[in-house]
């Protein structure tokens, strides 16, 4: 029998190319979990912006512990099948010169714009605080599929993870 679910809550950060990057918080539903991923830069006075927006579902499939564990060992791993979307914004303001005219240069600027939506699902493993309250660290590889403006840009098996503390 696998362990019984007691986590409830989860915080910390998450880094990922098909889920989300960033400060993430997740939610537990027994054995399964809603992870919600987010992270925004703001430089150059508001000029240049990067923003990373997420969300995965994760299904423990199968739970395990070990409670005479110590030391740096994790207690209780898990096999995981995770997938989600996120999104991803860059924006920037590019300073271009235009063509002397009447021997003028004059100086030009451009706002820009990069922008994709990504999709992942794949499995991995989840080490440490996962049915009770503690620090857990996940390891996943994601088959994830990015799409920009001109449509389908790279379909790639890409590895996440996440250090959530949960309680």
């Amino acid at each position: 029998a696998s362990p019984e679910q007691s986590n409830v809550h989860g915080i910390g950060v998450a880094g990922s190319f098909a889920t989300g990057t960033g400060l993430t918080y997740r939610r537990y539903f027994g054995n399964t979990s809603v992870q919600l991923a987010c992270l925004a830069i703001i430089t150059d006075r508001g000029n240049d912006a990067v923003a990373f927006v997420g969300g995965s579902l994760v299904r423990y499939v199968l739970v395990w512990s070990s409670p005479s564990a110590r030391g740096l060992l994790p207690s209780t791993s898990a096999l995981r099948i995770v997938g989600g979307a996120h999104y991803y914004l860059r924006r920037w303001q590019e300073n271009t010169t235009t063509e002397p005219t009447q021997g003028v240069i004059v100086p030009a600027s451009e706002q820009k714009r990069q922008q994709s939506v990504n999709l992942g699902a794949g499995l991995g493993f989840e080490f440490g605080g996962i049915v009770k309250a503690g620090f857990s660290l996940s390891l996943d590889l994601v088959l994830t599929a990015a799409f920009d403006k001109d449509g389908l840009d790279y379909i790639l098996p890409l590895p996440q993870s996440a250090l959530v503390y949960s309680w």
